[in-house]
């Protein structure tokens, strides 16, 4: 037949970046659980402690909404940075880029923040959220 000789498709030169692209979402939601979870066994381990008891009832309410809040804006913008970065949005790979110097500044997960900063800044990025030919 007539295409018996023409050979595999080229590869596509993107996938390293899409890869690359698709990890840095993986980890920022990543990043989410593991603040998630690390407030959540801190108050586990705090509750019966007689730490908390000297303290006023509105002070460890505002204790708990500062950290529930923390943790739903940590989550909400890991989740919009992961689908931006995967719809190739140039604003999400900034946004990312805040998004780990932030964590690498809250001391939960600053290992991680510093990982996502790598990989976010890796060479086969450089041309990924240009527009295609």
């Amino acid at each position: 037949m007539y295409r018996e000789h023409a050979g595999p498709p080229p590869p596509d030169p993107y996938e390293p970046a899409r890869q690359n692209a698709r990890t840095c979402g993986y980890m920022q939601l990543g990043i989410a659980a593991v603040n998630t979870f690390t407030i959540v066994m801190v108050s586990l381990q705090l509750a019966p402690q007689k730490l908390l008891h000297g303290l006023s009832d509105e002070t460890k309410t505002t204790i708990l909404l500062a950290a529930v809040g923390y943790l739903l804006f940590t989550g909400a913008w890991a989740g919009i940075n992961a689908f931006g970065l995967s719809r190739r949005s140039k604003l999400a790979h900034w946004s990312s880029v805040g998004f780990a110097i932030f964590t690498i500044f809250s001391c939960f997960s600053w290992v991680f923040g510093a990982g996502l900063l790598f990989l976010l800044f890796k060479k086969e990025m450089k041309g990924y959220y240009d527009a295609r030919p």
